[in-house]
């Protein structure tokens, strides 16, 4: 048995010693990579698993050997406790320790190639929280930055720059990139006189105002914008609770890099419990992901304070590069229409009886109100501009996010409220009012142009 016991720990050894110089020449990186990119059909499920590949490959070695040597530790005292234990618990205890490093090896190299198939999500954010898209990528529309725009930084350098932050909607997600309405009002802009404008979209899928931040002092050295614009979206709330505290690696988030699959699988098997587990180790982050439009605002203010800080951070960068800054507040397509993505995955998970609904146009015209002197950037909300418009459907009918026509209704409402000489308002009839709602006024006029070439509104 003994002998058996010597072997098992050489071959470990020799199996450690092996991973480490795959490590150390970094092949192994590039055969994670290489079958990354090889068994996975669509190209955005192929970018968002690549950086986990990376930092598995990055910290494999060290995992590796603080497993082999804490097995090996464990064994060597259950050989020495041989005589205590009895040969058969001590077979038992061997035996158990093997099924539990076992495991924790496919935890390690496993999970990252099971990460779309297991729905293993939590890993993905923990590991790589900014998850930022591939750069230079044909099919993404990405330039050499990450960004979905054909801008790079020294383009148009005598042009008026506008940098435009925000999630999947100002991203263009399944849209092409010119779809997007950042494109769209960039070529909209175009129309105007007074000079050349260009409009960065900087935003990317699952971002926050959080992120946007971390991001922002690079990308603002490089483009130097006049003008930066935060497209808010009602998820940004729960996005920016929820990296932090990745970020921070607290509570539950400490162990997902660890053991994704068994918490998955805790998940699923055991909702009651892995809920009681979330709430007792990060108690600051809701589970409902639209708690805003679930809470009323006296109740659930405190927690988009961590939103508020990083919109004024921003603002306070923009000043530094002199620049503007603006937040516009998107609507969802149940605010608009509850026709709308009639068959939407998410559509389970909003109360549209709410009498809440409207709360984050509240939160923001009363956080930041326009007649205050001196507050840090200008508000604006796409809200009424939507539910005025005669374009049905503006968002896909199994997806919440806007079709092609949709970007176009927010480019215009844009256009309209940076160059307003630039759109001729049509008559329309006032939208119905709705509980709890108070809709942004529009901002002050930031145009540059004037006797622009007028554009129908959708």
């Amino acid at each position: 048995m003994r002998r058996r016991l010597i072997l098992t720990a050489c071959l470990s050894l020799v199996l450690l010693a092996f991973a480490g110089q795959l490590l150390d020449d970094g092949r192994l990186e590039r055969a994670l990579t290489y079958v990354n990119h090889e068994t996975l059909e669509a190209p955005l499920e192929a970018w968002r698993t690549q950086p986990i590949l990376a930092t598995l490959a990055s910290g494999l070695r060290g995992r590796l050997v603080t497993l082999g040597v804490i097995a090996g530790l464990l064994i060597f005292g259950l050989i020495r406790l041989r005589r205590r234990l009895g040969e058969r618990w001590t077979d038992v205890a061997i035996a158990a320790l093997s099924v539990v490093a076992a495991w924790m090896a496919v935890e390690l190299l496993a999970a990252p190639f099971l990460l779309t198939r297991l729905g293993l999500y939590e890993q993905y954010f923990v590991l790589d929280v900014d998850h930022l898209p591939p750069v230079s990528h044909p099919a993404i529309g990405t330039n050499s930055l990450a960004l979905r725009s054909p801008y790079e930084p020294g383009d148009g350098a005598d042009a008026r720059r506008i940098l435009m932050l925000g999630d999947s909607y100002a991203f263009g997600f399944r849209v092409g990139r010119e779809e997007a309405f950042p494109a769209r009002l960039d070529a909209l802009l175009d129309g105007c006189a007074d000079g050349e404008t260009i409009v960065v979209n900087g935003a990317w899928t699952s971002a926050s105002p959080v992120l946007a931040l971390r991001r922002l002092p690079e990308l603002g050295r490089l483009y130097r914008p006049d003008l930066i614009i935060y497209a808010l979206d009602v998820t940004d709330f729960h996005d920016d609770l929820k990296y932090t505290a990745m970020l921070e690696r607290r509570g539950l988030y400490a162990t997902y890099p660890l053991v994704p699959i068994t918490l998955r699988q805790l998940r699923t098997l055991a909702p009651g419990a892995w809920r009681a587990l979330y709430r007792s180790t990060v108690p600051d982050v809701p589970l409902d992901r639209f708690f805003v439009l679930h809470t009323p605002l006296s109740a659930s203010a405190p927690l988009l304070e961590t939103t508020a800080e990083a919109l004024e951070a921003i603002a306070a960068h923009a000043a530094e590069l002199e620049a503007e800054m603006l937040v516009v507040a998107l609507p969802r397509p149940f605010h608009v229409n509850p026709a709308e993505s009639p068959h939407s995955w998410e559509r389970d998970d909003v109360d549209l009886e709410s009498p809440h609904l409207f709360a984050p146009f509240r939160w923001l015209s009363e956080r930041w109100p326009q007649s205050s002197a001196g507050r840090p950037f200008e508000t604006a909300s796409l809200l009424e501009a939507f539910r005025r418009s005669k374009v049905f459907p503006t968002a896909f009918d199994d997806d919440p996010h806007w079709t092609p026509a949709g970007h176009e209704v927010a480019a215009r409402a844009l256009l309209a409220e940076l160059a307003p000489d630039c759109v001729a308002a049509p008559a329309q009839a006032p939208a119905a009012a709705r509980d709890d709602q108070e809709p942004l006024a529009s901002s002050t006029s930031r145009s540059n142009s004037s006797n622009g070439t007028p554009a129908a509104t959708p």
